[in-house]
């Protein structure tokens, strides 16, 4: 009953809520579909701007386009702070990533990253698939051990318009981010066999603050071997 009362609304399009209330959904290069949120509302006679913000990405994001700039001002303005008291390094993940598996390629070991679900997967997967490619990542098993990162992996080959990764095509195997040494585990089982295979291997599984899911139990079976 509920899903029945979901409609779709576009970026940048105003929707009137009420007479006195419309609302405009502006990219907030986060994930896919997050927003800022921008309310007008009348009240007598006068027109006041509330802006919401969730988490906004970053800009030159490998994987999302960058958030959209709002203009106008505001007479309201909500944010998150998830960050607020510091700053991120404006760093290039992408060489850590391809020494961490140069490394377990040498010592025949295992990788295991905790990503979200959504967005930090496709990110990591972005990353290993462009550096096979161009050679700067060694040829290695990468397995994504995580039934909700897989579903959003394909929603995210689904719908690419938020995003500036070219795909060959919308879903299926043109997907931007299903390359040749990927293998994915959907069922327990399939999770379970991967603690029997040796390395060199990476494992990409959720949650990505390793408080639950299944790369706790990567975790538990891989961390005593040295």
């Amino acid at each position: 009953q509920a899903m029945a009362r979901f409609s779709t609304v576009e970026p940048g399009g105003r929707q009137a809520l009420s007479d006195m209330v419309d609302v405009v959904f502006h990219r907030a290069g986060h994930i896919l579909g997050s927003s800022i949120v921008e309310f007008g509302v009348k009240n007598g006679g006068a027109q006041k701007r509330f802006v919401f913000s969730g988490d906004l990405g970053r800009y030159d994001s490998l994987l999302m386009r960058d958030p959209e700039a709002m203009t106008g001002g505001a007479d309201w303005l909500v944010m998150e702070s998830t960050y607020g008291n510091r700053e991120h390094e404006d760093k290039d993940p992408r060489p850590h990533i391809a020494a961490l598996v140069k490394k377990i390629v040498e010592t025949k070991g295992v990788l295991l990253i905790p990503a979200f679900a959504v967005g930090r997967t496709q990110e990591i997967l972005l990353i290993l698939r462009d550096g096979i490619k161009d050679g700067s990542i060694p040829k290695v098993p990468v397995h994504l051990d995580s039934p909700m990162a897989i579903d959003a992996t394909e929603t995210y080959c689904k719908y690419t318009d938020d995003q500036r990764v070219p795909h060959d095509h919308k879903g299926g195997k043109g997907c931007a981010f299903f390359f040749g040494q990927l293998e994915l585990a959907q069922s327990v089982e399939e999770s379970k066999r991967l603690n029997l295979m040796p390395g060199p291997r990476v494992i990409v599984s959720a949650s990505g603050m390793a408080s639950g899911g299944r790369i706790v139990h990567h975790l538990k079976n891989r961390l005593p071997d040295p």
